[in-house]
C-alpha cells in the first residue's frame, strides 16, 4: 500500500487517500513502480500542504516521500521510483525478481491476477492502521497500444478478501497493483502490466514493458 498521509497526522486516521504500488527488480535496476496519477495525488496535496508518502513493510509503514523519481509518464500512467535497499531490506520487503526484463506483453484470453490494496481493506486499529490485500481474477478482454483491459468474459469473475473483511465492492486503492498474466500452459505466470483505473468496461491495465530496465520510460 502506498498511504498519502497528512504531516501534522502520522496517525492512522491522518491517511487520507491511498493506492498501490510494485517493487521489481529488472535485473539492471531495484525500484517501485505506481499510477502517474498515484504519484500526482500525492504532489497535489504536499504543494497545498504538508503530506508524506508511506509505504506499508513488514511491521510498520516506511517514508518515501523523498525517494528520487526516475520517470514517469501521464500517457501510460505509470511512474517510477529508485527506492534506498537498504530501506527496503531493513523493513523486511523484497523486490520481485523476473528471468529477463521486459515481461511480455498478454494476448487476449490469458487469465489475470491483479494484486492489491483496496481502500475498503484498511481499518482503523488501536494505534494502527490495518490493511488487507485483495485478489481479482479475471482475463483479458482486448489488448491495445497503450493499455490492455481485463474483464469478466466468461462470466466467472473471482475475487478474494481474508476472512472478516468487507466484501469488495469497488476497486479504489488499486491502482498500481500488479497484474500478473498466466502464460498459456497456466504453470507459470509473468508481470503483464499495472491497473491504472476500473470503469464499466474493466480494469484498464498500462503495459510493464513500458519501462526500461534501468527505470526510464520506453515512450516508442
Amino acid at each position: 500500500m502506498l498511504a498519502i498521509t497528512d504531516e501534522s497526522d502520522l496517525s492512522p486516521t491522518g491517511v487520507v487517500n491511498n493506492g498501490s504500488g510494485t517493487l521489481i527488480n529488472t535485473g539492471l535496476g531495484r525500484f517501485l513502480v505506481t499510477n502517474d496519477h498515484v504519484y500526482q495525488a500525492f504532489q497535489n496535496r504536499h504543494d497545498a500542504r504538508r503530506v508524506k508518502l508511506l509505504m506499508s513493510a513488514k511491521d510498520a509503514f516506511i517514508d518515501i516521500s523523498d525517494q528520487p523519481l526516475v520517470d514517469r509518464d501521464p500517457d501510460f500512467d505509470l511512474a517510477v521510483l529508485r527506492i534506498s535497499e537498504d530501506l527496503v531490506d531493513f523493513h523486511g520487503k523484497t523486490y520481485s525478481p523476473w528471468p529477463s526484463w521486459p515481461s511480455p506483453r498478454p494476448e487476449e484470453g490469458m487469465g489475470v491476477y491483479v494484486y492489491g490494496y483496496p481502500k475498503l481493506g484498511r481499518e482503523i486499529l488501536e494505534g494502527s492502521l490495518g490493511i488487507r490485500t485483495a485478489l481479482v481474477n479475471m482475463k483479458v478482454a482486448s489488448v491495445g497500444e497503450r493499455h490492455f483491459i481485463l474483464a469478466d468474459v466468461d462470466n466467472d469473475l473471482e475475487s478474494t478478501t481474508p476472512t472478516g473483511a468487507k466484501k469488495l465492492t469497488s476497486l479504489g486503492g488499486m491502482s498500481g497493483s500488479a497484474v500478473y498474466v498466466l502464460t498459456h500452459s497456466k504453470d507459470d505466470m509473468f508481470l503483464g502490466g499495472f491497473m491504472c483505473q476500473a470503469n464499466s468496461l474493466g480494469i484498464i491495465v498500462a503495459y510493464a514493458d513500458r519501462i526500461r530496465a534501468d527505470g526510464t520510460m520506453n515512450r516508442s
